[in-house]
């Protein structure tokens, strides 16, 4: 391989990589949030150890962090959250990137059967649901 197709096949390598860093993490001052949305009394357990304590959240409640840009162990999301109710247990990435609309600010709303959020400014044509898939 010539040194020009190196070095522009090298610069295409270092442009995707510093787009998927910028598009995985949320840039400080961004806010991510869990809301209990299950109804009823339930109480919704909240774990993202990578970034707080355990919170049990009464129904409407809610929790939020501002991302402060601190790393996380290699490999691993500092939004990685576990969500336990009345004998259900799910995780969730809260920021990840490929599948959920990435890190922009949000507030994520827990809900029986599946979660959801507002992407970008608040409206029903931006309010995105997903199914439990764990």
């Amino acid at each position: 391989m010539s040194p020009l197709c190196r070095n522009f096949s090298m610069a295409w390598v270092l442009m995707a990589f510093v787009w998927f860093a910028k598009n995985a993490m949320p840039t400080n001052g961004s806010i991510v949030g869990v809301k209990n949305m299950l109804g009823g009394k339930f109480m919704l357990n909240v774990l993202c150890p990578h970034i707080d304590r355990q919170h049990i959240l009464p129904n409407g409640g809610s929790i939020e962090w501002k991302y402060n840009g601190g790393a996380p162990p290699v490999g691993q999301s500092p939004f990685l959250c576990y969500f336990r109710w009345d004998n259900v247990h799910h995780s969730l990435d809260l920021c990840s990137p490929s599948r959920y609309t990435g890190c922009e600010s949000a507030i994520w709303e827990i809900k029986g059967s599946q979660f959801c959020r507002y992407r970008g400014i608040g409206g029903p044509t931006n309010y995105f649901c997903h199914d439990w898939s764990d």
